[in-house]
């Protein structure tokens, strides 16, 4: 008995095997996570080594290069970074997605130890960290007080709502961002220290003797047991200004002698500033695992609960939720998902006529769309912006199985068949081609499915969604539609006037379709120029057509970078980054917006603008920012740029444009050579907001100690290096307790000579008979010009060029600009990438290996089923002219090549090979009846043209919702959309006349004996 007879003949099984996938597909469907992104393990560890005192070049020779040696020998790195500073060396390794982080660190660990004999004695030892490029924060929320001060609400925040957030179940980290956490400072006055005959080692002497945090253990009697607590730990400003640094023969000198002890914020570099007024802002981070709308409701559950217990005067409010987008954003889906349905029953039901028949193809929809949620579940998948937009492109896809069995058998009890009997042998004839059908479109995502990088992590659960839900689909077309078109299909129905008039449109139809490709067979010649011309056409558009990773989303929300000289102090960039209000107030979609100024380094702020709903406004952020640049650019004294943030996940960099270029020689050379080039790159009026990490233009203090004469003193170059750190470095000494929780003690002279760099020469060090000298008699002091850091890339010296782009200009050409100029300026100069510009590149090369292995499985799918490797090459044909119809529907939109628009082109090529399977195959078997090759393309293209339209309407109207989205997240759905729409109606076009005539010329001649065989 054939496969589709049992579900024919046994239609309550065929039935109950279909309600057992509907059935878990709705039990998996609540069970499924939502999220913005399928959760992609990208791993990052950091090395951090602090040497005080140390110049960027010390740490660069001694500490750096070390580390970073012994680290390169790890599996699994992409690339390494490296930046050595005054004081400290961050060495950053990225390593390939999905490589085991727990592994990594290990592997990290045992290597840095082997060579902690090299580095310097006095280095502190390397701290080793892993973060996560994703743990970006969803929510920020703003803290104020009518009555608290900016270090009480901070501490409220550290004490209380902080640790409350963190064990919220979903939410991973919860920071508070502020200036004012407490501190205790010690403001020395170098001039009282002289007078007293104190050095800065018996301030550090005295403050780590007299301030301690010891166990004293336990008294133990006969009978009971004492704890012994020596309070021996400071707490109140008080006790601090009280405590003794030195006894000098019976003379007592203590802080207060030589300074003064207060409780004040242990930050002075950071200021915060949320809608104009001095701010705390809490930033929440889900974990990497956690859903952020659930992590959404549960902070402001939290938050309705909080307001009970506040103290009085303080309030918050919600300055931005990310989770917002992606609620938005996946309702926009759901309602593409409902649209596309509907454009889908309508079209099935124009060329079939008949509620009943309709039944048939439609029911697939919900089996296949709600039956892949069992699968994606136990593979580990998450609803999310790619997993709903396969299920979007599934609909149309889904029926087309369905179709062609309907179609097939209606077209025999149109001919006057019972319906059990045709259903029996329409659904034998088309079974080969539905087994084809699903397996070419399952296996174009095979390649995807299977990529390595960013684009692999992000769309490996696409893929094998989609393709999931269209086996299930072949599955359905083979069991259930069979058996179901047996039941509600009859000659009553397709006699019905509506149906009739359908059959009687489409045998016109196809008529003048029989006597057009006729003729069009004649002149084949014609034909084979005009599949020349297009392939020509094709290519031009895809090298005239800009590229780029990712089409940029509105996400509701804008952010600001700006940057100072690097002279530049907190001061300076808060003089300037107050300019920045100003023109968020002139911005009429301004909900809230804040700034922290310090982010990163002294000279550099961040600001973000939080956009209000997007049913509430008309412009885009993109929009947004074009009619705003020129404000922000105008602002003197700092370059602020507004961007609109990165959509993808894995990529921690603000800017899209970063270019790593490194050099075996000086970094001198290297930064001669960066500036030539900066400067060519200003050229292009389309990349904007140029900047390099190389600064050799810091102002800095270079300190020379006659050794000779200190060495006869018996003064240690430590000694003057302390002398020096206390005084200037807000270095932490010792730790103090209020109620439980520890604070930082910080030592330094007071801001009144911290502002006079002259004040250096009288610091006071003890020779070794007890005599102070200044530091004038050991040192000399010259002015000069030094490295704000030194950076490495791949262990190789690198100055990372980084910049933005205007909207409109795009990543693939801004690069290519760029490479051009460092070619033609600095040959010898080795460029590689960090940031979007690596992910882009990688993308870019992944993306071609896939087309080229998509096009090779369909190839040997189609040769194993068709038994030829010959057919194979007709139905491909239909390939490149689909591809053309895409890359002509994005040069009309002014779209782009990047990721969506390319995967949407694979998805092209297994939908429209599709028609030329129904061809072929049925030409096949016309042959082995005894029909001429002409003869069997003919027939088979005239008799397959109905389904193939049908199928072509269903998948273009159910892509059309993407084509015209709107709201969160429409972009991208938009690129898609229109790569389908345009490659299924331009491709479908060129296919009923191009797979005919390359069947003539390629086709092998078919025999009864085949048949036989």
């Amino acid at each position: 008995m054939n496969f589709t007879d049992v579900f024919i003949r046994r239609p309550v099984f065929a039935t109950v095997l279909s309600l057992i996938i509907l059935l878990i597909g709705i039990r998996s469907y609540f069970a499924l996570t939502v999220r913005e992104w399928p959760n992609i393990s990208a791993s990052t560890v950091t090395v951090t080594t602090a040497y005080t005192g140390a110049s960027a070049s010390l740490m660069e020779g001694f500490v750096t290069t070390p580390i970073e040696n012994a680290i390169a020998g790890v599996d699994g790195i992409d690339y390494i970074t490296s930046s050595s500073a005054y004081g400290v060396s961050t060495i950053t390794i990225y390593f390939n997605l999905g490589y085991d982080l727990n592994t990594a660190i290990t592997d990290i660990s045992n290597k840095v130890s082997s060579v902690r004999w090299l580095l310097p004695k006095d280095v502190y030892d390397p701290v080793i960290d892993k973060q996560d490029p994703n743990a970006n924060p969803t929510m920020y929320i703003s803290f104020s007080s009518d009555r608290m001060g900016g270090e009480d609400l901070t501490d409220y925040l550290y004490r209380v709502v902080q640790p409350q957030m963190q064990v919220l179940s979903g939410v991973g980290d919860a920071q508070v961002w502020s200036a004012h956490k407490y501190g205790m400072r010690i403001w020395l006055d170098p001039y009282a220290m002289a007078a007293r005959n104190i050095t800065a080692s018996d301030v550090i002497s005295g403050l780590n003797m007299g301030n301690l945090q010891s166990p004293s253990g336990v008294v133990k009697t006969n009978l009971q047991s004492y704890s012994v607590n020596t309070i021996s730990d400071l707490a109140t400003a008080q006790q601090f200004n009280s405590l003794v640094l030195i006894n000098n023969n019976g003379q007592l000198t203590r802080i207060r002698d030589i300074g003064r002890a207060e409780l004040g914020s242990a930050i002075t570099d950071v200021s915060v500033v949320v809608d104009g007024k001095d701010g705390v802002v809490v930033a929440v981070t889900p974990q990497s695992n956690a859903n952020p709308l659930d992590v959404s409701v549960a902070i402001n559950s939290y938050l309705e609960k909080l307001k009970a217990n506040m103290p009085a005067g303080m309030s918050y409010f919600l300055i931005q939720d990310s989770s917002k987008y992606i609620a938005e954003s996946i309702v926009e889906v759901k309602k593409t998902i409902v649209e596309a349905v509907i454009f889908v029953i309508a079209v099935v039901f124009l060329f079939l006529g008949s509620w009943r028949v309709l039944l048939v193809p439609v029911v697939a929809i919900p089996l296949s769309i709600i039956g892949v949620c069992g699968i994606m579940l136990a593979m580990g998948y998450s609803l999310n912006t790619l997993t709903f937009l396969a299920l979007v492109l599934a609909i149309g896809m889904v029926v087309d199985d369905a179709i062609v069995v309907s179609e097939n058998i209606h077209r025999h009890i149109a001919e006057g068949k019972k319906p059990l009997e045709a259903a029996l042998i329409g659904a034998r004839e088309i079974q080969f081609a539905i087994i084809s059908m699903t397996l070419t479109l399952a296996a174009v995502y095979a390649p995807i499915g299977f990529m390595s990088g960013l684009t692999g992590a992000l769309f490996k659960e696409f893929a094998f969604t989609l393709a999931s839900a269209v086996i299930i689909s072949g599955f359905i077309a083979l069991t259930l539609s069979p058996m179901m078109c047996s039941k509600v299909m009859n000659a009553n129905v397709l006699e019905g006037k509506f149906a009739k008039s359908i059959d009687i449109f489409s045998g016109r139809l196809m008529a003048l379709y029989r006597r057009f490709l006729e003729r069009v067979l004649c002149v084949r010649k014609i034909v084979l120029i005009v599949v020349g011309a297009v392939l020509l056409a094709c290519y031009t558009l895809f090298h005239f057509i800009p590229s780029e990773l990712a089409p940029a989303e509105d996400l509701g929300f804008i952010f600001v970078a700006a940057s100072g000289p690097s002279s530049a102090n907190i001061s300076y960039t808060e003089k300037y980054t107050d300019k920045l209000p100003a023109i968020y107030s002139n911005i009429p979609e301004t909900l809230h917006y804040g700034i922290i100024n310090g982010a990163g380094d002294v000279n550099k702020a961040m600001s973000f603008v939080a956009l209000k709903s997007w049913s509430e406004r008309t412009r885009t952020v993109d929009q947004i920012i074009g009619s705003t640049i020129m404000q922000f650019l105008a602002i003197p004294g700092i370059n602020a740029f507004p961007m609109n943030p990165f959509t993808l996940p894995g990529s921690a960099s603000t800017q899209p444009i970063s270019i790593a270029l490194q050099t075996m020689g000086s970094f001198l050379d290297l930064n001669q050579a960066v500036q030539k080039i900066m400067l060519a790159i200003k050229a292009n009026p389309a990349i904007i907001n140029i900047d390099s990490d190389l600064k050799l233009d810091k102002p800095q203090l270079d300190i020379s100690i006659d050794r000779s004469k200190a060495g006869d003193l018996g003064i240690s170059a430590m000694d003057i290096a302390n002398a020096i750190t206390l005084g200037f470095s807000e270095g932490i000494q010792t730790h103090f307790t209020i109620s439980g929780r520890s604070y930082d003690v910080i030592p330094e002279l007071d801001q009144q000579y911290r502002n006079r760099p002259d004040i250096i020469n009288n610091l006071q060090l003890r020779t070794a008979s007890g005599d102070l000298v200044p530091l004038s008699n050991l040192v000399t002091i010259k002015d000069s010009i030094g490295p704000n850091s030194l950076n490495h890339f791949q262990q190789l010296r690198t100055a990372t060029i980084t910049a933005s782009l205007l909207p409109g200009y795009t990543m693939g050409q801004a690069l290519d600009y760029i490479e051009k100029q460092v070619r033609q300026i600095a040959p010898n100069i080795k460029i590689d990438y960090s940031g979007q510009s690596r992910q882009f590149m990688q993308a870019s090369g992944a993306m071609g290996v896939t087309f080229g292995f998509a096009i090779i499985f369909i190839f040997l799918v189609l040769a194993a089923q068709f038994e030829s490797f010959r057919d194979p090459f007709v139905v491909m044909f239909s390939i490149p002219l689909s591809t053309f119809g895409a890359m002509l529907a994005l040069w009309f939109i002014h779209g782009t090549l990047n990721i969506y628009s390319e995967i949407g082109i694979v998805t092209l090529i297994g939908l429209i090979s599709k028609h030329g399977i129904l061809m072929v195959e049925f030409a096949n078997q016309l042959q082995e009846e005894g029909r001429s090759i002409h003869e069997a393309i003919v027939e088979a293209a005239s008799i397959r043209l109905r389904p193939i339209l049908m199928t072509t309407g269903a998948m273009v109207l159910g892509a059309l919702p993407l084509a015209f989205a709107s709201g969160a997240g429409a972009i991208s759905r938009q690129q898609i959309g229109w790569v389908v729409v345009g490659g299924m109606l331009i491709g479908t076009v060129f296919t009923l006349f191009i797979i005919p005539t390359m069947y003539t010329y390629l086709a092998e001649k078919k025999s009864r004996r085949d048949l036989v065989m």
